[in-house]
């Protein structure tokens, strides 16, 4: 990689819901015609400097926030960071899908404010309609199942760290046998899948093909056999669905109405616990092990507009949104070169997210960076977002 030299242009500042309290004097005024944000001094410090003199100065209770430009040879692109430390009793992160369910598309200013949150940036891919791309469980809610490809971050026992997608397991908990779960609240993809539909996925599973489905209602089975369409999703309770081909005989006979059932997930996610699958990796133990390729986006070697999340050596979760696509104010970044400024700004493991024109940071009531897209925001399906612990 070339060398390369951030340029800091807007300092860390604290906040909290009762002030807004500047670590030194900057000011930031929001953004100029040009999309630019307009600040009172500008600094040119050393990357190493940068970290010394930002994230590792005053411990204070708040969410950082910072600003820098960033220089891969004559190429510039404007770089925005949040940074939640743990160290606080305020705020946490935690992820957050539109309208909190699993299809539909909102801006992240919308989920920022659904959310009562105070900052956030555009989540992860998704499939058509907005059907997140891989696990997400949040408040003991299972909303999507995983892809076996991708990294999940994960907040539980009050630290976030990254488990691989395939690690996490579903089991349908008879009295006297377990059944792998396939997929929740997807479509029937593979033959004899065994898929979980609840009342996240919408009123009926839409399944509209021959299958087996299984009824339950308060973790008892009130009916089951051979359907050839679409079955309504109790709002107490969930379908099991098994797809073709299967032994009829065999399944009537495991799953007997008025038999008790129960779902069973690992890892063991409490309330406050979450996990939310991301796309490719990019630092693992603070080595850039960006991809050239990805199975969302294809190619990552060109220069645009990215999105991730990581977190740093004190366990702290970061957020970084790079702008690009738009000469002459921010070029955009390679995937591997993303994973450079992560690591340079003390990033132990990071993943990507969704980029390009969805590339946005929401921060303090406004969007604080310029998407790709004429600066408008874009509906997404997904966010991460900074919100106030219970």
């Amino acid at each position: 990689m070339k060398p390369w030299k951030m340029l800091l242009i807007c300092f860390v500042f604290i906040f909290s819901l009762t002030q807004c309290s500047p670590l030194q004097s900057d000011d930031i005024n929001g953004s100029d015609e040009e999309g630019t944000i307009t600040v009172s001094t500008t600094t040119q410090k050393e990357s190493s400097m940068l970290k010394e003199e930002t994230l590792s100065e005053n411990p204070d209770q708040g969410i950082l926030f910072l600003r820098f430009t960033n220089e891969f040879g004559t190429r510039s692109s404007e770089v925005f960071v949040l940074e939640i430390p743990l160290d606080q009793d305020e705020y946490m992160l935690r992820p957050a899908l539109s309208f909190d369910m699993v299809f539909g598309y909102q801006f992240l200013s919308e989920m920022v404010k659904d959310e009562n949150a105070v900052a956030g940036v555009n989540g992860g891919f998704s499939y058509a309609y907005g059907r997140h791309g891989g696990v997400f469980i949040r408040d003991k809610r299972y909303y999507n199942w995983k892809t076996d490809q991708y990294p999940v971050l994960v907040f539980k026992d009050h630290r976030y760290f990254f488990m691989e997608s395939k690690d996490f397991n579903g089991f349908v908990q008879l009295k006297d046998r377990s059944i792998k779960i396939h997929g929740l609240n997807k479509p029937h993809e593979y033959t004899s899948n065994v898929i979980v539909y609840n009342p996240l996925y919408g009123k009926t599973t839409r399944v509209q093909e021959e299958h087996f489905s299984i009824t339950v209602q308060d973790n008892v089975i009130k009916k089951a056999g051979k359907v050839l369409n679409e079955q309504e999703i109790p709002s107490d309770g969930y379908v099991i669905t098994v797809g073709k081909p299967y032994d009829e005989a065999k399944l009537l006979s495991v799953y007997i109405p008025g038999d008790a059932v129960a779902l069973r997930f690992d890892p063991v996610m409490e309330q406050e616990d979450w996990a939310f699958e991301c796309g490719d990796r990019l630092v693992k133990d603070g080595e850039n092990v960006a991809p050239d390729h990805s199975g969302w986006v294809g190619t990552l070697e060109g220069y645009d507009p990215r999105t991730a999340v990581g977190i740093n050596s004190k366990g702290n979760p970061v957020l970084m949104v790079v702008d690009g696509r738009q000469p002459g104010y921010s070029y955009g970044v390679t995937a591997k070169e993303l994973a450079d400024i992560l690591i340079e700004m003390d990033i132990k493991d990071a993943a990507m997210l969704d980029g390009g024109a969805s590339s946005e940071m929401y921060f303090e009531g406004d969007v604080v960076n310029k998407p790709s897209y004429k600066g408008e925001e874009r509906p997404m399906a997904s966010a991460f977002v900074v919100v106030k612990k219970d």
